[in-house]
């Protein structure tokens, strides 16, 4: 699930370079985040403690989530984005905690009737 909808493999790589490379980046974020927004940090045993797994590598997870339908250099391109800021140690977020581990390739959104809805909808709200 991206951004609240969830892409089949086949919606996924009939979407444009950027787009794809834009929906690992969000999914990554929505997944992970900075360890500091959560995590006790404990100088005396060493840093952060990994209470919920971790640390986690954007590389590692990117590639884990997207190898069956984004090429290796278009995946490193999304961990680039991911790493820009320099943080390369990654805590999962609250929501991923609980989560059923459902990878993308069991995902059963299927983009081209999402679209054909969202015109509908827009349709019928112009009274067309």
């Amino acid at each position: 699930m991206i951004d609240g909808f969830e892409y089949s493999p086949s919606a996924f790589r009939k979407l444009s370079r950027s787009r794809k490379k834009e929906l690992m980046v969000q999914w990554f974020h929505e997944h992970f985040e900075d360890p500091a927004v959560r995590l006790p940090y404990e100088s005396a045993e060493g840093g952060y403690q990994w209470t919920w797994g971790g640390p986690y590598s954007a590389d590692d997870e990117i590639q884990s989530e997207f190898s069956d339908v984004a090429s290796f250099e278009l995946m490193q391109e999304a961990v680039d984005e991911v790493q820009s800021d320099g943080l390369f140690d990654w805590a999962p977020v609250a929501e991923s905690q609980s989560d059923d581990n459902a990878s993308f390739e069991s995902s059963a959104f299927d983009l081209e009737d999402f679209v054909g809805t969202r015109r509908d909808s827009a349709a019928a709200s112009r009274g067309i």
